[in-house]
């Protein structure tokens, strides 16, 4: 398995922001600035503590995403062509999202733990 480079997490969260931006079309957009800017400055400074905060808030909104996903998906009378464009739409942009703060909340979790020797 190829090694992922060691800012994969943030690099992907701002080309996500990025797009966003783009796609929002609009060049002031003061979310798009300071989400940018956020990863930008963690890409740059490695902050553990400002990781395992945004990898947290990131974990928390799809939690809430999924959720939502879930209270549209009720309001549904029968599962049909609408509905299932809505689970496969959430769960693409859902699971990615996860999965890419998981990975970065391991990451941080990892450098933040110092390893004790063990003497025997």
């Amino acid at each position: 398995m190829p090694k992922l480079p060691r800012d994969f997490s943030e690099i992907l969260f701002l080309i996500a922001t990025l797009i966003f931006w783009i796609l929002e079309g609009e060049v002031y957009h003061p979310l798009a600035i300071f989400l940018s800017l956020v990863f930008v400055q963690q890409i740059y400074f490695q902050n553990k503590l400002a990781g395992i905060i945004i990898s947290g808030l990131l974990i928390l909104s799809s939690l809430f995403f999924s959720f939502a996903l879930i209270s549209e998906l009720v309001e549904f009378p029968i599962f049909d062509t609408d509905a299932q464009n809505l689970v496969l739409g959430g769960i693409s942009v859902l699971v990615p999202i996860a999965l890419n703060a998981l990975l970065m909340l391991r990451k941080y979790l990892r450098l933040s733990i110092k390893t004790v020797p063990s003497y025997n």
